[in-house]
């Protein structure tokens, strides 16, 4: 289900309020459907209070998350879904964090986010808004990830790198280098590199042995 739920607070208490969904006019679950995501809802700002967006599709998903998220966050408050327990400096909001993820003291989290179970997220490390990470990734201290990532699963990022905006790194890659923006990154296991592309084409190859010059200062 592609739909995106909106939810009525009361105090403490989440109680599901409708859906925004683009196919469907009929209840989801028995929940109403308001609209289309692309619809102006009819809210009362004195009833509706917090947002919560989700999606089945990751990566269509979080283009309609981030499209509701820039229209409607001037409006009303998007919920963080996340433990109560979880270590962070700071926290925006509209993120859903699933359980099992790890964060360390002085890290920051933007807006908007998808950080599904397994993360890891060392000290000092800073990630960006309407972000999308599969599970079981590492990022060690001091990463900067830009805004628009898309992480797929048992990634490795090495200490003091920078990811740019709108990078996509598929699974299993060992980043130990910054990445620019725009780029997908990839391991090349037959080369034992690995590789960065821009608009379909490859504009560098890291071998995994190389120092991060970052490391040697």
């Amino acid at each position: 289900m592609g739909a995106q739920s909106a939810i009525r607070y009361f105090t403490g208490i989440h109680e599901i309020y409708g859906v925004l969904d683009d196919a469907r006019t009929e209840p989801v679950n028995g929940i109403p459907v308001l609209g289309k995501i692309t619809d102006t809802p009819n809210f009362s700002p004195d009833e509706f209070m917090l947002f919560i967006t989700f999606s089945s599709h990751h990566t269509g998903g979080m283009v309609i998350r981030r499209r509701l998220y820039e229209k409607y966050s001037q409006t009303y408050e998007f919920a963080n879904m996340l433990r109560s327990d979880i270590l962070c400096e700071s926290i925006g909001t509209g993120n859903f964090i699933f359980p099992g993820v790890n964060t360390d003291w002085e890290s920051t989290i933007g807006n908007n986010n998808v950080i599904s179970a397994g993360n890891t997220f060392a000290h000092h490390t800073t990630i960006g808004s309407s972000c999308l990470f599969g599970p079981g990734n590492m990022l060690s201290c001091q990463i900067i990830v830009g805004d628009g990532c898309i992480f797929g699963s048992g990634i490795i990022i090495e200490p003091f790198v920078t990811i740019g905006s709108n990078v996509t790194i598929a699974s299993g890659t060992v980043v130990l280098q910054d990445i620019p923006d725009n780029s997908y990154v990839l391991a090349d296991r037959k080369l034992g590199n690995m590789a960065v592309y821009q608009g379909g084409r490859r504009v560098r190859t890291i071998a995994k042995l190389k120092k991060n010059p970052k490391l040697d200062g």
